[in-house]
């Protein structure tokens, strides 16, 4: 835990440098964030040079309105909120509806590969394809709250920020994603 709050001082404190305009900070910002973003927008979207090029100019807007900017206590939370908006923003003024990873679509629209759930999901060890198709039985919602929680590491009130739910919702949608995968096995 104490490591956790180490991480965490240290991205606010990086966050009020790069506020300044302290361009090592922006640098290091972009380092330690940019494979989680992408690899949420890919998760997300699933096309790659959008979600590069997207978050390319997510980085440059960060960078010109950071004097705008609020100090922030979840950084990487407050990132992947940001980008998850301008992904979904994009893809929606390109298209009628978001674009979603057709390798991970189901009739939700979102799901997680096998392999981030395994390892994620408290060093259970799964029948790939007893899990892969419990998956299906999740709303969009459950995977995209899994997918957060196991995979970014982020806490219950960063989802619900993220996610535009109410913090005892994003709780309530784990509760019965894993009591349902966890009946199924």
């Amino acid at each position: 835990m104490a490591k956790t709050n180490n991480i965490a001082e240290a991205s606010r404190l990086l966050w009020k440098s790069f506020k300044k305009g302290n361009q090592q900070a922006f640098s290091q910002l972009f380092k330690v964030y940019y494979n989680d973003l992408y690899y949420y927008g890919i998760k997300l979207i699933g096309q790659d040079e959008v979600v590069k090029d997207e978050l390319q100019e997510f980085f440059v807007e960060l960078w010109e309105r950071r004097a705008n900017l609020s100090d922030i206590s979840h950084v990487k939370a407050y990132l992947i909120k940001s980008f998850r908006r301008k992904l979904l923003k994009t893809t929606t003024q390109n298209r009628k509806s978001p674009v979603i990873n057709a390798e991970f679509k189901d009739d939700s629209g979102f799901e997680l590969s096998i392999e981030e759930l395994i390892i994620q999901d408290e060093n259970r060890t799964f029948n790939s394809k007893k899990l892969k198709a419990l998956m299906f039985k999740l709303n969009q919602s459950q995977k995209e709250i899994i997918y957060l929680k196991f995979y970014n590491n982020l806490d219950y009130k960063d989802i619900a920020e993220i996610t535009g739910l109410k913090y005892q919702s994003v709780r309530n949608s784990m509760h019965k994603a894993l009591k349902l995968l966890r009946e199924a096995f």
